[in-house]
């Protein structure tokens, strides 16, 4: 904003302010003036730079950009733990809560018991999400038992991914978002940003799902129905005319629609089917099913809450007439390919929760792939055996299935 202020020019500039009767070469007393106040001034200019970038969001730095966003009550997203189930066999080995394994990289601490002989919930004692990736044999490195009898310990589902810290650009379009759409009072841009916030969700949707399918507003009584119930409400029999005056009048006033049923269907923070441990948390955080509709968790009074998860579409993938390079071939190309394919659906999955629906395109997946080296061309390419985009309901995500060519 400030580039044309440099110290030659706000010198030019003091210069000119002084007469030319008086000497102003290099050397001379006006000029050994005014050149050290230039350089003070060309430091200010310089500076207020730096104020006005960061006063506004677009262009603040990340410390004045959290400073800027707290005044909304916005912080970015800290990382967290990844929480993980382990199996060991046999299910009678002596495990304590505080027992620590390692697998690789990562340590991991038993932190609950379960239900299920021999199942166990740790948590990760590192921080992020690195250890997402991570399955398989466990090593007992500080117990409270002897472990002689235990055969082995597996880490075998991810239940709660960790999350990394926010990154910077994500937390910017988040403070942004944030005065594009007011959070209040169970709207739907509240449970985006609250139930988004908890530990291990990925992303959120919020629909309005009466139960049994109903819509409030058709409870209403519409013109024609007042007039039936006005022409005919004194000809039925006294008790029903009491059960259907007192059901009319509450639809009339609109007491039928106080409230309402909500749907929130989520995807785990490594975009994918989320956890029934991850589902019962983010509903005991929103509406706990034992005092539901009540207004204890998140959710406001009078919303019924209900969580689910996404669901995976499998999408079978098969190249039509591809052209390989001298020295490829589809089977010494297929891992890579099965790599693409898993790479693209991860990039339409991170994009569910901001789109009504997926839709697979076969012209952009057949780009992907022919980015592949080794790989001159795609004849056609089939989605599910159909040389057709695949759409995916709201609540799906896709899967890759069986790849040939």
């Amino acid at each position: 904003m400030f580039e044309e202020k440099t110290y030659e020019q706000i010198l030019t500039e003091m210069k000119a302010r002084v007469s030319d009767d008086y000497d102003k070469r290099e050397g001379a007393i006006i000029h050994d003036t005014l050149a050290p106040t230039a350089l003070t001034i060309e430091d200010v200019f310089s500076w207020l730079g730096v104020f006005m970038d960061e006063m506004f969001a677009d262009t603040a730095s990340y410390y004045f950009l959290i400073k800027r966003a707290f005044e909304r009550g916005l912080l970015p997203h800290e990382e967290t733990q990844a929480v993980v189930k382990m199996v060991a066999t046999p299910s009678t080995a002596p495990i304590s809560l505080g027992d620590k394994f390692n697998l690789g990289d990562f340590n991991y601490t038993v932190t609950s018991l379960t239900d299920t002989a021999g199942e166990y919930q740790m948590t990760c004692d590192q921080y992020g999400s690195a250890p997402n990736q991570q399955l398989g044999s466990l090593i007992p490195i500080e117990t409270t038992n002897d472990m002689n009898d235990l055969e082995d310990a597996s880490i075998t589902e991810i239940l709660i991914p960790g999350e990394d810290d926010e990154d910077e650009e994500a937390f910017r379009e988040r403070y942004v978002g944030s005065l594009n759409s007011e959070a209040y009072g169970g709207n739907v841009t509240d449970y985006v940003e609250k139930v988004g916030a908890i530990d291990g969700v990925g992303g959120v949707k919020v629909k309005r799902r009466w139960r049994g399918g109903y819509n409030p507003a058709n409870f209403i009584p519409n013109s024609a129905v007042q007039t039936w119930y006005e022409n005919n409400i004194d000809s039925l029999p006294a008790a029903v005319k009491t059960w259907l005056t007192a059901v009319y009048t509450a639809a009339l006033d609109k007491y039928l629609t106080v409230g309402g049923t909500v749907e929130l269907i989520i995807i785990d923070a490594n975009y994918s089917v989320p956890s029934q441990v991850l589902l019962d948390l983010v509903q005991v955080e929103v509406d706990p099913p034992l005092q539901t509709g009540e207004g204890v968790g998140m959710a406001p009074c009078g919303h019924v809450v209900t969580v689910s998860g996404v669901v995976e579409e499998t999408i079978d993938v098969e190249l039509i007439d591809a052209e390989y390079d001298t020295g490829y071939s589809f089977p010494t190309l297929k891992a890579t390919i099965e790599a693409a394919i898993d790479g693209f659906f991860g990039d339409l999955k991170r994009d569910w929760a901001g789109s009504q629906y997926l839709t697979v395109y076969r012209s952009q997946l057949t780009a992907a792939l022919i980015a592949i080296e080794g790989i001159v061309d795609i004849g056609s390419l089939e989605l599910n055996g159909e040389e057709e985009n695949v759409v995916l309901t709201e609540n799906q995500i896709p899967k890759r299935g069986e790849v040939s060519g």
